[in-house]
């Protein structure tokens, strides 16, 4: 648009002035509006571009648009629930705050536009002085009954009209919501705005048409399945359900994952060994690529923040009170680590178990920050094992104490207290 010489456009200034003709002076001023369906129509073009052009237009999208990233969750989960199904529920209860703020503002507009500007109704109530007249002209010729079949006529007459009026408001109300699904605030970058249920269908329409969530899912520069899941374990939790159909039809994602969402996974196929089904069938038929993906994580082909974060996930179920996230971790850490090479252990090799891991941790890479780490978790998990992993726990905490890594770790106090 042309500006004028104070630096407004002269759209804006023609919206002023059409909010003043309709409201006149006194009335305040309204915000952007937009017409519903064609904000709608507008959400899903965008969203189409974003996926067509994700380098040029969906980084832009996803950063700078929140209901724009809305979308482009539910197209890439397939999941379209508002809020989002990423959310947490701290997340879940603002987002529907936010919306319900929104949403009794566009009421409140609504009414200022669509309300006919009438005084309401007031009920017309019988003059006092007018039934003390009658009264005292009623004298010996009026009854008790006769007064009060009067009074219960006007009762009624009263009720009537409160019923006409109520009905009348109820009316208004109901017009004013029609009203008010046409115009919705005027905002890009506001909170995420809940799709009406009309433009479910446009959406799923322009998935299917452009086969949208294959194109978010399959893009890498950015990637919005990474985003879409996000970090650290909750978030791969409420991403399970439909991560996994995913990750079966491309196996490949796999390596894209972040170390705490395929350690989360490939723990959950060894615990889904237990328990059948078709979700954890479709589960371990990844076993493979899972564990190839955390071994590559613990030894350090990836870096040492993502060796630390695998490490960490699987050290936290080591020191779990669960025994079978106990189990499970154990066998993580052994397959994953099963080639790295053994400490000198006073154990024979075939009596390690699921417990030789610990004999192999000093021998990756980013040895130095991860034995620490171990250390400090092996200690907590004590208190929760018997027998034979307890013996190979605290063998294992022996000799780690011996490569004088960490100073702070004292064995004997530690082997007193147990």
């Amino acid at each position: 648009h042309d500006n004028s010489p104070d630096g407004i456009s002269y759209a804006e200034q023609n919206e002023e002035n059409e909010a003043t003709m309709m409201l006149g002076p006194d009335k305040p001023k309204l915000p952007r509006l937009a017409i519903t369906s064609m904000w709608w129509r507008v959400s899903s073009v965008a969203l189409i571009l974003s996926g067509v052009l994700p380098e040029k237009v969906g980084y832009t999208i996803w950063n700078e648009h929140p209901t724009l990233r809305a979308l482009i969750r539910m197209t890439t989960s397939n999941k379209y629930r508002f809020p989002t199904a990423d959310c947490n529920e701290i997340e879940k209860k603002r987002v529907k705050q936010n919306e319900e703020r929104a949403r009794e503002e566009e009421a409140s507009i609504a009414e200022l536009l669509f309300m006919p500007p009438s005084q309401p109704k007031r009920i017309a109530k019988p003059k006092p002085q007018l039934l003390s007249s009658a009264h005292q002209g009623w004298g010996s010729r009026s009854s008790a009954r006769q007064r009060e079949k009067k009074e219960k006529a006007i009762a009624i007459e009263e009720e009537r009209l409160a019923a006409a009026l109520h009905a009348e408001n109820m009316k208004l109300k109901k017009v004013l919501r029609t009203l008010q699904k046409n115009i919705m605030l005027w905002d890009p970058k506001q909170e995420q705005r809940k799709p009406p249920k009309g433009s479910i269908d446009l959406l799923l329409s322009a998935n299917d048409r452009f086969d949208l969530a294959e194109r978010f899912r399959l893009s890498t520069s950015p990637d919005f399945l990474l985003w879409t899941v996000g970090e650290g374990r909750s978030a791969i939790e409420r991403a399970y359900d439909w991560l996994i159909p995913i990750i079966s039809c491309h196996p490949n994602i796999i390596d894209r994952l972040q170390p705490s969402a395929s350690c989360f996974l490939l723990l959950r196929a060894y615990d889904a060994e237990m328990s059948p089904g078709d979700k954890n069938c479709q589960l371990l038929d990844l076993t493979g690529p899972l564990l190839s993906h955390v071994s590559k994580c613990l030894t350090g082909e990836f870096g040492e923040h993502h060796a630390l974060l695998a490490m960490e996930l699987l050290l936290q179920d080591i020191a779990d009170e669960n025994d079978d996230r106990r189990r499970c971790a154990r066998k993580v850490l052994q397959e994953a680590l099963g080639n790295a090479g053994a400490l000198d252990s006073s154990q024979p090799q075939q009596d390690l178990g699921h417990c030789g891991w610990l004999f192999q941790i000093s021998h990756v890479k980013n040895s130095r920050t991860l034995i620490p780490m171990a250390i400090k978790y092996l200690s907590n998990a004590l208190a929760y094992e018997r027998g034979k992993v307890l013996s190979m726990y605290i063998s294992a905490l022996s000799q780690l104490k011996k490569l004088g890594i960490d100073e702070t770790f004292d064995f004997v106090s530690t082997l007193c207290e147990l």
